[in-house]
């Protein structure tokens, strides 16, 4: 569906009137999933995106949602947990969005020790 710049318009003019609870920068996987967030919990929310919706990162990502692995090895534990329950939390809310999928990771003999990997994974 393709506004015209009527439509657009008029749209704008509303949400001047009207004003929003949350307003979502960017169309993105991040935005996007902001917006239906948002949305879900009856709030009253718009989405602003400079060019067409999902057009920039949405493109480029993986779309993974991890634990925050790379996040132990620094030694940010905090940054993990949270990574971990917002992943639970997403998967929990969207099992048609979010599952598991087997992943393949490589280690490579650059002296980190097989038990330590073990151990982050």
């Amino acid at each position: 569906m393709s506004w015209t710049q009527v439509e657009r318009s008029a749209a704008l003019e509303r949400l001047a009137a009207q004003g929003v609870e949350v307003a979502v920068i960017g169309g993105g996987i991040t935005g996007a999933g902001v917006l239906r967030d948002a949305a879900l919990r009856g709030l009253s929310s718009a989405l602003f995106e400079r060019g067409d919706f999902a057009s920039g990162t949405s493109s480029a990502t993986s779309k993974m949602i991890h634990g925050g692995l790379r996040y132990i090895a620094e030694g940010q534990l905090g940054v993990t947990r949270e990574s971990c329950v917002e992943r639970d939390r997403l998967a929990r809310l969207n099992p048609e969005l979010v599952r598991p999928l087997p992943f393949l990771f490589c280690a490579f003999d650059d002296g980190v020790p097989p038990w330590k990997m073990l151990a982050g994974l």
